[in-house]
């Protein structure tokens, strides 16, 4: 038995490393497309290599390739409706433009073997016959009829190519601008398999590599392409450049690429976002204040830049403690906390934190029911804008000022508030502890209760989050919480249920509730737009699906009804 086929192999594919595996074993899953020729593989002692780089798979890369084409050439149906005619926002940096390039790619900075092409059965079939039917012609006019007919036979074999990648392409950018990443990723490798001449290809997979798979070096490499072959979108891919060193601590490497945005574009906000998230990293507190500002002043329109600025202010107090910082902090966080959209809760924390300090006084339990009764997944339900790093805005980076926050006051609400700090910093077993005394000392707070059963949710218990919403149900009917309103936590626990068992009009009554009680709620009026449309009643979805716009235009269930409505 050869060397060959008894190495075993490591497989790093969507950031996990899987293996050893066979040789045999790999090319099964790639038959299977549990795998793609992009995803990394790495002998024993050796480098991580793409697949499609290593000569041992040369043999299955190239039959896959030939099948992908044939599979496509008979054209296929997309899954998503092309029929999206209203602008729903700025989507400047989420536009794929087409490229015609058909230059190959050589990656790595080595020199890769383009794939070969072979003609069809019935191209070399109709070449015999010309041959056939010219065999008395001259010599030299017999050479140039049998060149024209190689050409003809590679030009429409790459042509068949372009088409297949297409597809893929437009697919991928229908999911990118709906906020599905991971299935843009996917689609994006299929698309680079087929034509890696495709420079807007490798900008999209490369942006999708750092910011979803966290496959830097892969991604970088992709990057750097556009730029080495000085093409189109190089703003764009110098942008991404720096995110894969921002995320490797790389700062300096990472700050001269986003300048490099800027020189070709001085209006480009993501930069300076991107640089300000650098200074903060390098708790240079003030320059981070200068270049977030710059971004909020020049326009941009994410939550997340004026999320950033807050917290920079902040920063900037607790070694500087004057009272300006803390007030430009709190301007800085308004509009984010009066539109129920992406940053809502984590802004409504910041903002109660800095009213606290300012006023010097303990939180009230009405201000952190307003920050709990909140739909913990609407920040997560919102499209982004992937050349924006947000490394910043997990809730890690919130928790020591959400534990001053709980400590400001003694009672159930501050250790509920402790305990759902803890729970979305990623300690369930401290964070679900605190729910369950919260729970214990007022079992008949449906807010507690709700916000216990979302803890059980997430840490994979469903059954026991089942037992401790029907609790919540079961508590005084029309029980009402400290400021006059009802729990919306509830509700948003139920539908999760509902959407489970695909009950549409369990969702419907439970949407009708919550926008009853919050008129604002963006998932209440995207859940209603969604139950009108499915039950025929295109006036009613329109309507509310208009209100919805005017709140968010990046919520990913607002998107997908769109395409629906449209």
């Amino acid at each position: 038995m050869s060397m060959d086929v008894q190495t075993k192999w490591l497989i790093r594919s969507s950031g996990v490393i899987k293996g050893p595996y066979l040789k045999i074993e790999i090319e099964e899953l790639l038959s299977s497309r549990e795998l793609v020729v992009i995803d990394e593989v790495c002998e024993p002692m050796g480098f991580w290599r793409p697949i499609r780089d290593k000569n041992e798979f040369a043999k299955i890369v190239e039959i896959l390739r030939i099948k992908t084409i044939e599979a496509h050439e008979g054209g296929a149906e997309f899954g998503l409706d092309d029929s999206m005619t209203m602008n729903l926002g700025d989507d400047e940096d989420l536009v794929v433009e087409e490229d015609t390039s058909t230059e190959y790619h050589k990656d790595f900075n080595e020199k890769v073997k383009a794939y070969g092409t072979k003609p069809s059965e019935e191209a070399i079939l109709g070449a015999k016959k010309s041959g056939l039917n010219l065999w008395r012609t001259l010599v030299l006019l017999l050479i140039l009829g049998g060149t024209g007919v190689f050409v003809k036979i590679n030009y429409l074999d790459k042509e068949k190519q372009i088409i297949s990648a297409e597809k893929y392409i437009e697919l991928a950018n229908r999911q990118l601008r709906l906020g599905l990443y991971n299935q843009a990723l996917g689609n994006y490798k299929e698309a680079y398999e087929i034509d890696q001449g495709n420079l807007s290809i490798h900008l999209y997979l490369g942006s999708l590599l750092i910011q979803v798979d966290q496959s830097y070096l892969l991604g970088r490499r992709l990057l750097k392409n556009i730029i080495t072959q000085h093409g189109p979108y190089i703003k764009l891919a110098e942008t991404g450049v720096g995110l894969s060193y921002l995320q490797e601590s790389e700062f300096k490497l990472a700050e001269k690429h986003f300048q490099n945005s800027l020189s070709i574009d001085r209006t480009y906000t993501p930069a300076y976002v991107n640089i300000g998230v650098i200074k903060l990293l390098e708790e240079k507190h003030r320059e981070a204040i200068e270049y977030l500002k710059a971004a909020v002043e020049d326009g941009e329109k994410d939550a997340a830049a004026r999320l950033l600025l807050s917290m920079a202010y902040l920063k900037k107090w607790e070694v500087d403690p004057q009272l300006f910082y803390l007030v430009e902090a709190q301007k800085s966080i308004l509009k984010n906390t009066e539109i129920h959209a992406a940053y809502y809760q984590e802004s409504l924390l910041i903002q109660t934190y800095i009213e606290s300090i300012l006023g010097d006084r303990d939180v009230k339990n009405l201000e952190l029911e307003k920050i709990l009764n909140v739909n913990p997944d609407l920040t997560l339900a919102h499209r982004k804008n992937i050349f924006i790093d947000r490394s910043l805005l997990d809730w890690e980076a919130f928790y020591d000022w959400c534990k001053t926050l709980s400590q400001r006051g003694r009672g159930n609400y501050h250790r509920a508030l402790l305990g759902y700090c803890e729970l979305r910093s990623g300690d369930f077993r401290k964070g679900l502890s605190q729910l369950e005394r919260s729970t214990l000392k007022d079992p008949n707070n449906p807010l507690f209760l709700a916000l216990y059963s979302y803890g059980l949710y997430k840490s994979g218990r469903q059954s026991e989050a089942k037992v401790a919403l029907s609790r919540a149900e079961k508590t005084e009917d029309g029980k009402k919480l400290e400021n006059n309103s009802f729990s919306n936590l509830k509700y948003i626990m139920k539908l999760k249920f509902c959407e489970s068992q695909k009950n549409t009009d369990c969702m419907q009554a439970n949407w009708a509730t919550i926008y009853k009680n919050d008129q604002q709620s963006l998932e209440a009026i995207t859940g209603l737009a969604q139950s009108y449309l499915k039950s025929g009643d295109r006036n009613q979805a329109f309507m509310y699906y208009k209100k919805a716009l005017k709140i968010s235009k990046d919520y990913m269930p607002l998107l997908k009804t769109a395409m629906e409505i449209q």
